[in-house]
């Protein structure tokens, strides 16, 4: 187990979120590559990525909360507090599909290209993450 990487007084610099940042990043970076390609504007597809880190981390929090209720009882605060840990895979995959799909319809972006063209980059993205849930110890 490695969950922290170094801390400065109250500055901790932590393997998931790392590896979190690492695995948008490089999904980002594939993404425009192969939207490069299939002539995909790069200014929606940025946009896209950055709606679907949004959702996905308010979906991940939003799960674990919701399915850790003993955890989080009487404290409507809880949910905001991601530094104390507490994400899940399906409730970011979850809630990032379905906001990545709307943010098409409404960028008018051709939904099956677009999908096609950033799934690597979120099968990619999802290993690298997971490699920051195996330093935390889970």
């Amino acid at each position: 187990m490695f969950p922290e990487i170094f801390s400065l007084g109250p500055f901790h610099l932590r393997t998931f979120g790392v590896t979190l940042a690492a695995a948008f990043l490089v999904g980002t970076w594939i993404s425009l590559g192969e939207a490069r390609r299939r002539g995909i504007d790069e200014t929606k597809l940025v946009n896209l990525v950055l709606v679907i880190l949004v959702a996905s981390i308010l979906g991940a929090r939003g799960f674990y909360v919701a399915i850790h209720p003993a955890e989080t009882a009487g404290d409507p605060l809880a949910f905001f507090r991601l530094w104390e840990g507490g994400l899940t895979l399906i409730g970011g995959f979850v809630a990032g599909t379905i906001a990545g799909f709307a943010y098409m319809k409404f960028a008018n972006l051709p939904m099956g290209v677009t999908a096609d063209t950033v799934t690597p980059a979120v099968a990619l993205g999802i290993a690298i993450a997971r490699v920051g849930c195996f330093r935390n110890g889970y």
